[in-house]
């Protein structure tokens, strides 16, 4: 009897203790499931980032290897972009290095020149002055009086090519350049037409003309010369002023030449009319060319006085007068004193003549 309830116990125990033996190997078989499953549950999701300007952002850090990886590959383009910023400084500095160079490289002229080209072709009133000065020359009469205003609008343009070459400014050199050109095709036109007034006004005003020009040659000899007081000039500048300083000499050749034509004719009209020798031309040049140098008008009378049948034979040369204003009014005062003689023995002649009938009177009586 009592084995038997040893046993019942014995069996119950055993009993009891096979569902515990269970559910003990239940759990350690689902534990590694359970880690296995979180394993591909984490395996199984993907990273979401966010890309947001330049910085990025993971909404679920699970891993932490792309998290160390950005630093990695954000701090190669930060070198970059620092070893590209002193790229763009040194262009910047290489681009006013060049900038003072070349303000550097300009050569300074004088305030008189400067003062004589007046407002140049890259001033805003540039246009405005010129259409003033072709008003004027419009409004100016006899061919002589535009020629020589003319000039001196064209010798205004010789400076200005000579400040704007200075200054290294070629386009607008070149600008004035073409103006000049173009006031000169009119003076040699206003050249060819003169001749209707004296001969003398007219060799005066030609001789005026052609000084002018030689003055224009100079200023053009000056503008020349520039080239070697640059430091450096390039290949293409070279060329431009070249190219400007040949056309402002042919323009002035042009006229040179208008002016030596028309200036032959009139000294060949003077030569007819005073019947004079080429010596006597030249003598009558000189004085006219003296009178411009000193900034006068000639004042020259040419008078022939022929003397054939007054006692001279016929071979005699006819006797040549040039007179200038300062004889001519020694000769009026001549005529003065003369006439004053004359009325004074006419006057002394009346009262002879009014003695004399008293005297005969007195004799019939």
């Amino acid at each position: 009897m009592k084995k038997t309830i040893a046993l019942v116990l014995a069996m119950l125990m055993v009993l009891s203790i096979i569902p515990l033996a269970f559910a003990e190997d239940n759990a350690t078989e689902e534990d590694p499931v359970d880690d296995a499953g979180d394993n591909e549950t984490e395996e199984d999701e993907p990273v979401v980032t966010v890309i947001s300007g330049d910085n990025t952002t993971d909404e679920e850090p699970a891993d932490e290897e792309p998290a160390d990886e950005e630093p990695a590959d954000e701090e190669p383009a930060d070198e970059e972009s620092a070893d590209e910023e002193p790229e763009v400084e040194d262009e910047t500095e290489g681009n006013e290095t060049e900038v003072e160079e070349e303000e550097e490289d300009v050569v300074e002229l004088p305030e008189e020149d400067l003062d004589a080209a007046g407002i140049t072709p890259d001033s805003p009133l540039y246009g405005i002055e010129r259409a003033l000065e072709r008003i004027s020359l419009k409004l100016t009469l006899g061919k002589s009086a535009k020629a020589k205003k003319g000039l001196s609008h064209a010798q205004e343009r010789l400076m200005e090519v000579k400040a704007m070459i200075a200054a290294k400014r070629m386009g607008a050199a070149a600008e004035a350049q073409e103006e000049y050109d173009e006031i000169m095709e009119e003076v040699e036109e206003n050249v060819a037409e003169l001749g209707d007034g004296d001969s003398v006004e007219e060799l005066q005003d030609e001789l005026e003309i052609e000084e002018a020009l030689e003055e224009n040659e100079e200023i053009l000899a000056e503008v020349s010369n520039l080239r070697t007081k640059f430091k450096g000039l390039t290949p293409e500048q070279e060329a431009e002023i070249t190219s400007i300083v040949g056309s402002l000499g042919d323009s002035i050749s042009d006229a040179k030449v208008e002016v030596s034509v028309k200036k032959n004719k009139t000294k060949i009209k003077i030569k007819a009319q005073g019947e004079m020798t080429d010596e006597e031309v030249a003598q009558v040049e000189e004085q006219v060319k003296a009178a411009v140098q000193a900034g006068e008008k000639a004042k020259i009378q040419i008078k022939v006085k022929n003397n054939k049948g007054k006692g001279r034979g016929a071979g005699d040369d006819d006797e040549l007068e040039v007179e200038t204003e300062n004889e001519e009014n020694e000769d009026e005062d001549e005529e003065e004193s003369e006439d004053e003689e004359d009325t004074n023995s006419t006057s002394s002649g009346k009262g002879k003549d009014k003695e004399k009938p008293n005297k005969g009177k007195g004799n019939n009586k």
